[in-house]
């Protein structure tokens, strides 16, 4: 009889740790699914849009692309092809430097996470700086080259303040091929020229404005609801991912221009 009350005790305990365990276990999924609820249905807006200014580089600069006449594979055009695009394009080269002075805004009040962005015009401004300044190298002149490099970046900047990953990779692949040239080009400038230029490099605009993963976490709730969006935030956190690997890469390209011309 007292061993089977002791058994019957024994029994007892383990159920009652079992008990207290698969409590344990509800309570801990209980709180994440509150926590999960309480992100989707009561978390942060995010950031507000920012103010777009007037003028506006980004616009004024899509504008402009938009109107670039023919199409040319820069890097590996002849020096006729190079002049012949510059000469056709030659107003709308001339009125990109005064729109890369404006200060500048990727407008983003959309109702999407991933706003249209006009690649096909953006890339063809681009395009345009770009044969300016290979044009030069033609010519032997690697001052203005490096000048012509230097505005690419200055544009690169201006075309993802304010944006979203889309923007952050669409410049970091103008300024990787800007940073890259004017590295190759460094030897060839007189130690008076690197000074100038470097004053120059020293002063270019800002990367970011904000935290551009809250904008674009922001976005994805105004676009598809805080539901999906927290479904879909793996996807969302892999992009950020690969947009900070390409912003890494491109500062250390920055990094290695900048120390050459320091020499």
């Amino acid at each position: 009889m007292t061993h089977h009350r002791q058994h019957t005790n024994l029994f007892s305990k383990r159920a009652g740790k079992s008990a207290a365990l698969i409590l344990a276990v509800v309570v801990v999924v209980v709180v994440i699914l509150l926590a999960a609820m309480a992100y989707m249905f009561m978390g942060s807006a995010g950031p507000a849009p920012l103010p777009v200014p007037t003028p506006n580089a980004y616009d004024e600069m899509t504008k402009l692309g938009a109107g670039v006449v023919g199409a040319l594979d820069v890097t590996g055009a002849d020096e006729a092809a190079l002049e012949k695009f510059l000469a056709d394009n030659s107003a709308i080269l001339n009125a990109l430097d005064t729109a890369i002075q404006y200060d500048s805004v990727v407008p983003t009040d959309h109702d999407t996470a991933s706003p249209s962005i006009d690649v096909a015009a953006t890339r063809d401004a681009h395009r345009l700086r770009h044969a300016e300044a290979e044009l030069a190298t033609m010519h032997d002149n690697p001052v203005v080259a490096v000048n012509s490099f230097l505005k690419l970046i200055v544009a690169a900047r201006k075309l993802q303040l304010g944006g979203f990953s889309v923007h952050k990779l669409m410049a970091s692949g103008f300024e990787r091929m800007a940073w890259t040239r004017i590295g190759e080009l460094a030897d060839q400038l007189s130690s008076q020229e690197k000074a100038a230029l470097l004053k120059e490099l020293n002063s270019l605009p800002p990367k970011n404005l904000g935290n551009y993963q809250d904008r674009e976490k922001a976005a994805g709730v105004k676009a598809v609801g805080r539901v999906r969006a927290f479904l879909m935030r793996r996807h969302t956190q892999e992009t950020f991912d690969r947009v900070e690997e390409v912003l890494a890469e491109v500062e250390a390209i920055e990094h290695a221009t900048m120390e050459k011309l320091e020499r």
